[in-house]
Formats: C-alpha cells, sequence, structure tokens
C-alpha cells in the first residue's frame, strides 16, 4: 500500500533514504523481536544531522533494552554513547578505552591518537 502516489525501486532512493528505508526496518523488527545488541557500520554516514540526530536520540532509547555496538564518525551519535574505543595507531590495529571528549576531540580533528597526560 502506498498512500502518496506510486511505489519508488529503492535504486532510485538517495544513499539517505535507503539509510532511512533500511534503519526503519531494523529498529521495526528490534521492537518485535529484540536482539541483545547489534552491531552498526557507520550506518550514519549518508544521514544528514537531523537524521543522525533523531537516530542518536532512538539508540539512547532503545539501549535500555538492546546493546548498540556503532563504528561513526558522527558526533551527534558519540554524544549519546557511553562507551568509546579507537582502533588505530602507528598503522596497527589497537583497541584503547578513551573518555567521550577525547572521542568528540578526535571527530574534530583538534587531537591525535597519543596517551593523555
Amino acid at each position: 500500500f502506498c498512500s502518496r502516489g506510486p511505489l519508488q525501486d529503492l535504486r532510485s532512493l538517495s544513499g539517505g533514504q535507503r539509510s532511512v528505508v533500511a534503519l526503519s526496518f531494523i529498529l521495526a523488527l528490534q521492537k518485535a523481536d529484540p536482539a541483545p545488541f547489534y552491531l552498526f557500520d557507520e550506518v550514519d554516514s549518508h544521514l544528514d544531522r537531523d537524521q543522525r540526530e533523531a537516530l542518536a536520540q532512538v539508540l539512547e532509547e532503545l539501549s535500555d533494552s538492546s546493546q548498540f555496538i556503532c563504528t561513526t564518525f558522527s558526533p551527534e551519535l558519540v554524544q549519546k554513547g557511553n562507551v568509546f574505543y579507537v582502533t588505530h595507531k602507528q598503522g596497527a590495529s589497537h583497541v584503547e578505552s578513551i573518555s567521550p571528549e577525547r572521542a568528540l576531540n578526535l571527530l574534530q580533528g583538534i587531537i591525535t591518537l597519543r596517551p593523555e597526560d
């Protein structure tokens, strides 16, 4: 059923529109049959700022019942997160727990990866 004219082929949608459709489907399934955790790899990369803020709010609300692990370069998602890790140091993989402030600074390009003083 389509209330606003003819159906559109998903291939005709923009990257952001496809992301919204996919996220809507995943989150609807989450409501019907929740999993203990979800892994999202840059799921917000094609979303605009308002959409990223809305996604961050929804994930924050849903995190009471499921864990969401997200890779992102988006400050909107980082601002709602509570645990942060970085995985690249001198060309090698490395896991380092960092503060929310440091995560935001890294996204803004203010500091480089180095031990905190």
